[in-house]
């Protein structure tokens, strides 16, 4: 019985560390010549993946919200990332000092 206390507890101790994980907005620039695209990733409740939403601007046009998740951990990235490989099919050169690590829910979508 003590070694299932013992596993019980690691699992729970585990599972709180990587919930208290901090979540910050990350960004992509893209640019082709004059064109400048931004493509932001944002996480609307503090250090909670969602809900969230991939904004994007044009140049120098209004921010839009593509794309949001309330309750779907990865979509946000997902479709972020495939935005990003759109962008530079066509051309433009993209890139982000603050983009997280890709994990496995980048691949649900």
């Amino acid at each position: 019985m003590g070694r299932i206390m013992c596993f019980f507890v690691a699992l729970m101790a585990a599972v709180a560390a990587s919930a208290a994980e901090p979540v910050a907005n990350y960004t992509f620039v893209c640019q082709l010549d004059d064109s400048r695209r931004r493509i932001e990733v944002a996480y609307l409740l503090p250090d909670q993946k969602v809900p969230c939403e991939v904004r994007y601007q044009k140049d120098t046009e209004d921010t839009k919200v593509l794309w949001r998740a309330d309750n779907q951990e990865g979509f946000c990235e997902s479709h972020a990332q495939t935005l990003v490989k759109q962008q530079r099919d066509w051309g433009f050169e993209c890139v982000s000092d603050d983009v997280p690590p890709r994990s496995t829910a980048f691949n649900l979508y």
